[in-house]
């Protein structure tokens, strides 16, 4: 999963990405399972210092680098990598784009607006139902019996005040509908959750020979071996689009993902007792994964139900 970060009402300014970063970023989203597929693929390529130092992605992906496999210009090695261990979900992370600028947060800024209209409207209310309600208190305490012209003066500023109080009512109605009737926007955000084993070298030690001839026949039925072995200690993993139509629900939710909230909650969810019975004694985790583009590309499209 990718390392948390603090979230942040305003977006973050970050140069050109270094190398170091490309590396961390999709090395954190390598499971155990992609490192040691990786490592077995590597076993005879990578000199005995370099494989000894591979415990994650990450330093897979430097010793790639000191073995000249990959630079800032060449990331063509990584990238059939991924492919050859289906991880397609982290290619688009290959790369060293620049980041946006730091630009004023529109949600902040219509909350506000949205807060001052909502007090506005609520003033002119509540001087409206004031005025009446003084107006309906003069003529029923009037003492004195008024005249037929002065009633009829009265009865005219009433009927004037109350014709006025409609149209503002209807106006404000004719608005809200408006409102209502518009078309909001929505955006769906795909979650990934994947439980799996913590280390898997236990269950490959012993279980893996070949006694082809050739080094090159060794290594992929050796290979073939080991995928079998580890796909049979699946633990499955979930795909689901979660939809939102609220810009706010929207942030809060990506909120708990970076500050890992949404990971803990949904370990009570996953990683239930039947779970742990099943795998025995051995250590299990939850992946947690939601693509930054998708949450981006929908901020812009909620940002839309903040026009009015």
């Amino acid at each position: 999963m990718a390392t948390p970060v603090e979230g942040s009402s305003m977006n973050s300014t970050t140069k050109h990405k270094t190398l170091s970063c490309v590396f961390k970023l999709v090395g954190d989203q390598m499971t155990s399972i992609d490192v040691a597929v990786l490592k077995f693929l590597y076993t005879k390529i990578m000199n005995d210092e370099l494989i000894s130092n591979v415990t994650d992605g990450y330093s897979f992906l430097v010793a790639l680098e000191k073995m000249g496999r990959v630079d800032e210009t060449n990331f063509k090695h990584i990238l059939h990598l991924l492919r050859t261990i289906t991880r397609h979900d982290l290619t688009h992370l290959v790369n060293l784009r620049k980041r946006k600028t730091v630009e004023l947060d529109p949600v902040d800024v219509y909350l506000i607006e949205t807060e001052h209209k909502q007090k506005n409207n609520s003033n002119v209310s509540n001087v409206e139902k004031d005025s009446n309600s003084n107006l309906d208190r003069t003529f029923s305490t009037s003492d004195n019996k008024p005249s037929t012209s002065h009633r009829k003066r009265q009865r005219k500023s009433c009927s004037t005040t109350k014709v006025k109080s409609s149209r503002t009512d209807n106006h404000l109605k004719s608005v809200d509908e408006e409102l209502e009737m518009k078309k909001k926007e929505t955006c769906d955000i795909k979650l990934r959750v994947r439980a799996e084993y913590c280390q898997h070298e236990n269950a490959l030690d012993g279980n893996i020979f070949s006694n082809k001839p050739e080094l090159l026949e060794r290594q992929f039925e050796k290979f073939a071996q080991a995928n079998t072995i580890l796909k049979s200690r699946d633990l499955g993993s979930i795909v689901c689009d979660i939809k939102f139509s609220e810009l706010t629900y929207l942030d809060a939710f990506w909120r708990d993902y970076i500050n890992g909230s949404l990971l803990e909650a949904l370990k009570g969810v996953f990683i239930t007792d039947t779970l742990k019975q099943a795998v025995g004694h051995e250590a299990i985790k939850l992946l947690v994964n939601v693509d930054e583009d998708d949450y981006e590309a929908g901020r812009l499209k909620l940002l839309a139900n903040l026009t009015v």
